[in-house]
């Protein structure tokens, strides 16, 4: 955890960070994951540290703001980003975030 803390803090002082976005795991996920859980927290206080106050949102905050219903709907919707189509998905899940809270 204190790995995780330290690489963010140097990111932020690099980087000059000003907005940070954390997908969250959802409370009534059907695995939800302590390690998970904790390098989420560890995340959060080290942009908070950082003096960047991150967005939390969660899975369905990002299918609202493609407008999908489900993740089918969702997977249709981002074959249309340029940036998503050739990124591997294991990858895409940051881009599709900051895209999501982008305003629109």
């Amino acid at each position: 955890m204190a790995w995780v803390r330290k690489e963010i803090l140097e990111l932020l002082e690099r980087h000059a960070i000003q907005a940070a976005a954390v997908r969250v795991a959802e409370g009534h996920a059907q695995s939800v994951s302590l390690g998970r859980a904790e390098v989420e927290g560890v995340v959060q206080e080290a942009f908070a540290s950082g003096q960047v106050a991150p967005i939390r949102h969660f899975a369905a905050t990002v299918r609202g703001a493609y407008g999908a219903r489900n993740n089918v709907e969702l997977a249709a919707a981002l074959e249309a980003v340029p940036a998503i189509k050739g990124t591997a998905m294991s990858r895409q899940e940051p881009i599709v975030s900051a895209i999501a809270l982008l305003p629109v």
